[in-house]
């Protein structure tokens, strides 16, 4: 999610639906295989988000690769800094 937008409220009750799936799966499948096909998943999805030309419909492939790349990228990022910070208070990350 862009930095230069507000995020709406429901953004986050959204991922942490797939979260908590994630969670649930995790208990028959080891976490990286949770890991790949949650990217799997995602790739697959916005790649038939951006053909049905939902999102913008002049937008190239490069285009939204390059979004698609930088968007994980800052997320990413930003979910290892706030996770590490709890780990690094000894919460662990129970809740997630």
């Amino acid at each position: 999610m862009d930095s230069d937008h507000e995020v709406p409220p429901e953004f986050h009750e959204i991922s942490n639906e797939f979260v908590n799936l994630a969670n649930s799966l995790s208990e028959k499948w080891p976490r990286s295989r949770i890991s790949a096909t949650l990217m799997y998943a995602a790739a697959r999805f916005n790649a038939y988000n951006w053909l049905s030309g939902q999102t913008d419909p002049d937008q190239t492939e490069s285009e939204a690769t390059a979004y698609y790349s930088q968007q994980y990228r800052e997320m990413f990022l930003k979910n290892a800094k706030e996770l590490r910070a709890a780990f690094e208070k000894g919460g662990g990350l129970e809740s997630e």
